[in-house]
């Protein structure tokens, strides 16, 4: 008898100091986890309510995706893909042609970095024509193409057989997406 109350004693003191474990090693991890999950949703959720906010509710937020993504779309036709350079000398050429500036030759360099994926082909552009003529091909290359293009040097002198013509030497980069 003296021993079933003792193993009895034993097993109520037992019980308590398991559970104590099994709180301490499986409870209260989970507690703590679960806190920061909550923790994190909650600010998960403010950062939703801010930005709704800043676009004026879910229909805002949609629209300003729409308008970033044409806004990406235009921005990539700026730049024209490697394999299209030669469409894209044709059309100096011909935007020369329209403006009344003969065009002797267009001398593509090799394709340099400029950042990321992106790349510039520098062309140099060598013909003549009146000064404003010079001027309005440069500008009109600026303004018609669909791709950005820059003027980094322009060279223009007189030649005494060609007057009141002028020579000119170009070097127009052609901003390229890879």
């Amino acid at each position: 008898m003296k021993t079933k109350n003792f193993l009895n004693r034993i097993k109520i003191l037992l019980i308590p100091v398991i559970l104590f474990f099994i709180l301490q090693l499986i409870f209260l991890p989970r507690a703590q986890q679960i806190k920061r999950l909550d923790r994190e949703v909650r600010d998960l959720k403010q950062n939703i309510e801010d930005t709704y906010a800043a676009f004026g509710g879910e229909k805002g937020l949609k629209d300003a995706i729409i308008i970033r993504q044409a806004e990406l779309s235009k921005l990539k036709t700026s730049f024209p893909r490697e394999e299209n350079i030669s469409e894209v000398i044709k059309a100096i050429s011909e935007q020369a042609n329209r403006d009344d500036v003969l065009v002797k030759s267009v001398k593509p360099e090799e394709i340099k970095n400029f950042i990321d994926n992106k790349k510039y082909l520098p062309v140099r552009v060598f013909g003549q024509a009146r000064y404003r003529q010079i001027g309005e091909f440069l500008r009109n290359l600026k303004e018609t193409f669909n791709f950005l293009v820059t003027t980094e040097e322009l060279k223009i002198e007189k030649a005494q057989n060609i007057e009141p013509e002028l020579r000119f030497e170009a070097l127009i980069n052609i901003y390229v997406l890879i």
